[in-house]
C-alpha cells in the first residue's frame, strides 16, 4: 500500500512540475511579448521587435532562471537546480568546458598521483600492531661516522639486559639470500636471517604453523625456517600439511616451521626467514645486524636510547679494546623511509604548483566567459536576482567543473601512480602504493578547493560590474577596456611566476643528474661483465677450499675465448660497499679519544686493477709473491695516501687494521692505485684499502659471498657466457646470483636522482604547457576585445607591422613580469628550503644561476610563440569589416 502512495505522490509532483513550468512559459512569453510590442511602436518589424526582445532579456535560460529564484524552491531544489542549470551552460560550450575539465585534470591527476605515492610510503602508519612503539635501535660511535648496525656481542648483551623493551630481535639485511635445491635447478631465493623473536617483535604471526623457539636460535639448536605466502604457493604447491617439510637452503636441511601472511614484508622483500644462531662473540665486531624492538607502553624515544646506551657502555668495558660508542633508538618508520620522505614531499610541492597554475589557467577562462556572459547577469540582476544568487550559480557551475575534472584526474592518477612506481623500482614501501580511500577523500578535497578558488574570479568580476553597462553592453568595445582586461593580465603573471618556481626546481634536478653521471667512477665500465656467487659453508668450509675455487673459477674464465681478464671482489663499484674497518698507522702512538679512523677495506683477487683499469700510480699491484705464507701485504688509493701519510708517500709504510692491538700483524703498502666510487658516485672521494682475498691474517671467512667481474674482448655475452659455463664445471649446485654489466650498475646507481629529475621535469613541462595556454587565451582574448581599437589605428595608418609589435609586446611584458615575481619565489623559496635541497643536489646549489636562467629564458620564449598567433591576427584584422560591424 505504501508503494502504490508513493508512486502516486511522484506522479502527482510531476504533473504539478509540469504546471509549474507551463505557468512560468505562460508569464515569460507574456514579458518578450510586452518588449515586443514597444520595439514595434519604434518602428521595428514583428520579426526584428521579438529579436531584439529576446536578446534585451538576455536570453530565455537568464530569464527562466529568474523567475524559478523567486518561487521561493527550497535550498536543496534550488541547489539541484543551479546544477542542471550550470550543466546546461557547460554543455553550450563544449568547447570552454573540455579545455578546462582537461586543465584540472592534469592538476588534479598529477597532485593525485604524488599524493597516493607519499601517503603510501610516509603518512601511512607500518602494517603491524602499535607501529609507533617500534624502534630500530643501532650504534652511534667514532669507529664509523652515522648509523651502524651491532654485533652478536651488543645485541646479546642489549637482548639480556635491556630493560625498556618488551623485546628486542635482530636480522641480517647483508644476506644475499639462499641457495634453493631440490625444485630444479638451484636457484637463489631472497631472504634474510632473523633472531627467534623477530616475528614477536614485529606482531605478526604466522597464519600457518607457528614462530620460532627458543631452542632454534641457539648454537647446534634444530635448523627452522618461516616462510612467505608466495613461496609457500609456488614452491610448496599452497600444501596445508606442508608446515614441517624439509628444505635444503645453502646445503642445509631447513624445517619449514611456518608460513607468513599473504603481503607480509620487512625491509627489503625476502620469501625466507631462517632462524639465526650465535655463539658466544669474542669481540664487538663484525657489525652486521640491524636490531629492532617494541617499546614497553609509557616509555619514550629517549628512555629506550638512554636504556640501550647503557647496555652499550657497559659492553665496551667487557670489550676494552673495541671504540666506544652509544646506542639510539629511533621511529622504524622513519629508518624504513629513510630519505625520500624529503624528495618526495618536495615533488608534492612542486606539483601542487602545477595545480595552481592549472587553477589560474582555468580562471583566466572563466573570466573571458563572464564576460560574454555579462548581459545575462545584468538583466537576471535587473530583475531582482541578488549579488550572492549570481556568486551562487556561478560557484556551482565551478564546483562542477571542478568534479569533472576530479573524475578525469582520477583517472590520470591511475596511470601517474604505475608511471611513478616503474620510474623508481626501489622506493621503500612501494607494494603499499595505492590509488585508496585517503586518496579519493584528497582528490576530492582538491577539486572543490580547486573549483571555489577559480570559481571566485567570475564572481568578483561580476560584482564589480554595473547593470546599466551590462544591460547597455552591444559591442565589443564596451568592453575592451584596462580594467576588463586587468584581471586578465595579473593570472597570466601569476601562471608565469608558479611555472618559474617549478623549472627552476627541474632545472637544478636535471643539472644535479647530468652532473652525476659525468663523474668518473675511477675505472673504465665499457664491456664489464658483474655477478655474484654465494659459496655454500658445508661444501666450503675452510679457506683453502674457497681460494681453489676462485683461482680455479678466474684462471678459466680468464682462457676463455673473448674474455680480457677477470677478477673477484668483495665490494663493488659504483655503491655496494660491503666492509669498513678501522686502520693504525705504525710508529702513531693511540691517542686517547681519538680512535683510529674506518675506511673501505676491499679483498680482491691479483687482477682486480688490470681487470678494471684502475691507474698504478705509485708501487706494485699484488702478484704471486705475496701468497707466500705470512707476507702481509696492501694496497691504498691516492686519497688515503694523501690524507694519512706525508707527501702521499705510502709505499713501503706499514699498517694494522681492525680494533687497534700493539700485537696485530703489520701490513706493508705495496702500491698507491687512483681512486674509485664504492658508495655513489656523488660521493666525495673516501680513503680505501685494499688486501688480497687469500691473505690468512685477514679474515678470510667474508669472502664466501664474493663479485665477479670479467671484462670481455668484444661484447658482453662473451663474458656472460665464459662465467655461466666456468661456474657450472666447477659446481653445478652453484647459482649466479644478479648477473649485470657494470654500465647496468652505473646507470641504476642514479636511480634516485633520475626518479626525481624526470618527474620535475614531467612536471616543468605541463607547467610549460599550462602558461602556454594561459597566455594564448589572455592574448586571443585581448585580441578579440581590442578589435575595434586595432582596426581605429589601422585605419589611421598604423602599419600592421607596428599592430604585430603592439600585441607581442604586450605578451612578452607579462611574461617579463610573471618570471621576474618567479625568480623572487625561487630565490626565496631556495632559502627556506636550503636543507632539504642541498641533500638533493650535487655539483650545482639552490642559487644555480644556469638554473635560474635557462627557466626565465624558457619561458620568455614560450610566450613568444604563445603570443604570435594572436598577434598575427591582430595584424590581419581588416578595418572596414571590422568597423562596419561596430
Amino acid at each position: 500500500m505504501r508503494t502504490i502512495r508513493a508512486w502516486f505522490a511522484r506522479i502527482a509532483g510531476f504533473f504539478r512540475k509540469e504546471a509549474g513550468d507551463r505557468d512560468l512559459s505562460a508569464e515569460l512569453e507574456a514579458n518578450i511579448e510586452l518588449h515586443a510590442k514597444d520595439n514595434m511602436r519604434r518602428g521595428m518589424n514583428a520579426t526584428e521587435a521579438r529579436r531584439q526582445a529576446l536578446v534585451r532579456l538576455g536570453g530565455v535560460e537568464a530569464v527562466k532562471e529568474h523567475y524559478r529564484d523567486r518561487r521561493g524552491l527550497p535550498w536543496l531544489e534550488n541547489f539541484l537546480q543551479d546544477a542542471r542549470f550550470g550543466v546546461r551552460m557547460l554543455r553550450k560550450n563544449p568547447g570552454f568546458t573540455v579545455v578546462a575539465v582537461l586543465t584540472l585534470a592534469l592538476g588534479i591527476g598529477a597532485n593525485s598521483a604524488v599524493f597516493s605515492v607519499v601517503n603510501g610510503v610516509v603518512l601511512k602508519p607500518l602494517p603491524y600492531p602499535d607501529p609507533d612503539r617500534l624502534n630500530l635501535i643501532d650504534l652511534r660511535g667514532s669507529f664509523a661516522p652515522g648509523r651502524n648496525p651491532m654485533g652478536a656481542a651488543d645485541f646479546l648483551a642489549l637482548r639480556e639486559r635491556q630493560q625498556a623493551f618488551e623485546d628486542v630481535a635482530a636480522s641480517s639485511p647483508s644476506s644475499l639470500g639462499f641457495a634453493l635445491s631440490g625444485f630444479g635447478e638451484p636457484q637463489m631465493i631472497p631472504g634474510t636471517e632473523v633472531t627467534t623473536g623477530f616475528f614477536t617483535v614485529l606482531g605478526v604471526q604466522p597464519v600457518r604453523g607457528r614462530a620460532f623457539l627458543e631452542e632454534e636460535g641457539r648454537a647446534g639448536g634444530p635448523l627452522a625456517v618461516v616462510v612467505s605466502d608466495h613461496f609457500w604457493r609456488q614452491f610448496l604447491g599452497g600444501d596445508p600439511a606442508a608446515v614441517g617439510r624439509k628444505l635444503t637452503l645453502n646445503d642445509k636441511s631447513y624445517t619449514v616451521v611456518g608460513v607468513m601472511p599473504p603481503g607480509f614484508r620487512f625491509g627489503r622483500p625476502a620469501e625466507l626467514w631462517p632462524a639465526m644462531h650465535f655463539r658466544t662473540p669474542d669481540g664487538r665486531p663484525p657489525y652486521y645486524l640491524e636490531v629492532i624492538g617494541r617499546r614497553k607502553p609509557g616509555v619514550s624515544d629517549a628512555q629506550a636510547t638512554a636504556d640501550a646506551s647503557r647496555i652499550a657502555a657497559e659492553v665496551q668495558k667487557q670489550f676494552p679494546r673495541s671504540s666506544e660508542s652509544a646506542a639510539v633508538a629511533l621511529p622504524l618508520k622513519s629508518i624504513l623511509v629513510g630519505g625520500e620522505s624529503r624528495s618526495l614531499f618536495l615533488l608534492l610541492g612542486a606539483v601542487a604548483f602545477v595545480l595552481l597554475i592549472a587553477v589560474v589557467n582555468v580562471a583566466a577562462l572563466q573570466l573571458s566567459r563572464a564576460a560574454a556572459r555579462s548581459r545575462e547577469m545584468a538583466v537576471r540582476t535587473a530583475l531582482g536576482a541578488g549579488r550572492a544568487r549570481l556568486a551562487r550559480q556561478l560557484l556551482t557551475e565551478s564546483v562542477l567543473l571542478a568534479a569533472a575534472g576530479g573524475l578525469v584526474g582520477l583517472a590520470f592518477a591511475y596511470a601517474g601512480v604505475r608511471a611513478i612506481l616503474s620510474l623508481s623500482p626501489e622506493l621503500p614501501r612501494a607494494h603499499e602504493v595505492a590509488v585508496d580511500l585517503s586518496v579519493l577523500g584528497f582528490t576530492a578535497a582538491i577539486a572543490l578547493c580547486a573549483g571555489i578558488l577559480f570559481g571566485l574570479a567570475p564572481i568578483f568580476q561580476s560584482a564589480a560590474g554595473s547593470v546599466g553597462e551590462g544591460l547597455k553592453q552591444g559591442t565589443r568595445s564596451a568592453a575592451a577596456g584596462p580594467s576588463t582586461r586587468r584581471p586578465h593580465s595579473v593570472l597570466v603573471v601569476a601562471e608565469f611566476s608558479l611555472a618559474l618556481v617549478v623549472l627552476v626546481g627541474a632545472g637544478l634536478l636535471i643539472r644535479t643528474l647530468y652532473l652525476t653521471q659525468s663523474v668518473s667512477p675511477g675505472f673504465n665500465s665499457s664491456r664489464l661483465v658483474t655477478a655474484m656467487l654465494s659459496l655454500p659453508w658445508p661444501r666450503y668450509p675452510e679457506p683453502p677450499q674457497l681460494t681453489a675455487f676462485y683461482d680455479q673459477l678466474l684462471e678459466r674464465v680468464s682462457n676463455s675465448p673473448g674474455v680480457e681478464g677477470a677478477a673477484i671482489t668483495l665490494s663493488l663499484p659504483p655503491n655496494l660497499l660491503e666492509l669498513t674497518n678501522p686502520f693504525h698507522i705504525e710508529g702513531h702512538p693511540e691517542e686517547p679519544g681519538h680512535p683510529d679512523p674506518a675506511v673501505p677495506e676491499i679483498p680482491i683477487s691479483d687482477g682486480y686493477f688490470r681487470t678494471l683499469g684502475v691507474p698504478l700510480y705509485r708501487g706494485r699491484f699484488f702478484n704471486n709473491a705475496d701468497r707466500v705464507p705470512g707476507t702481509h701485504v696492501l694496497i691504498v688509493n691516492e686519497t688515503m695516501a694523501r690524507r694519512y701519510f706525508p707527501g702521499g708517500d705510502a709505499v713501503g709504510k706499514r699498517v694494522s687494521t681492525g680494533e687497534y692491538d700493539p700485537k696485530a700483524e703489520l701490513y706493508t703498502i705495496v702500491g698507491v692505485v687512483g681512486d674509485v666510487k664504492y658508495e655513489g658516485l656523488d660521493s666525495a672521494d673516501q680513503p680505501a684499502m685494499y688486501v688480497p682475498y687469500h691473505d690468512s691474517g685477514w679474515s678470510p671467512w667474508f669472502v664466501h659471498n664474493m663479485y665477479v667481474v670479467a671484462r670481455s674482448a668484444t661484447s658482453t655475452s662473451a663474458a656472460n657466457t665464459a662465467l655461466r659455463s666456468a661456474v657450472a664445471s666447477l659446481d653445478k649446485n652453484l647459482p649466479i646470483i644478479r648477473q649485470r654489466t657494470m654500465d647496468e650498475l652505473l646507470y641504476d646507481s642514479v636511480v634516485g636522482s633520475r626518479f626525481r629529475a624526470i618527474l620535475f621535469a614531467l612536471f616543468g613541462a605541463l607547467a610549460l604547457v599550462l602558461a602556454a595556454t594561459g597566455i594564448y587565451g589572455v592574448m586571443a582574448y585581448s585580441v578579440s576585445q581590442r578589435t575595434p581599437e586595432i582596426a581605429i589605428r589601422m585605419a589611421l595608418g598604423a602599419e600592421r607591422g607596428r599592430v604585430f609589435g603592439l600585441v607581442l609586446s604586450e605578451a612578452l611584458r607579462l611574461a617579463l613580469i610573471g618570471v621576474a615575481l618567479g625568480l623572487f619565489a625561487s630565490l626565496l623559496l631556495a632559502r627556506l628550503l636550503a636543507s632539504v635541497m642541498s641533500s638533493l643536489l650535487f655539483g650545482v646549489g639552490p642559487y644555480d644561476p644556469l638554473a635560474l636562467a635557462g627557466a626565465a629564458a624558457s619561458l620568455e620564449v614560450l610566450a613568444l610563440i604563445a603570443g604570435y598567433i594572436p598577434a598575427h591576427r591582430a595584424m590581419s584584422i581588416d578595418p572596414n569589416a571590422a568597423l562596419r560591424g561596430e
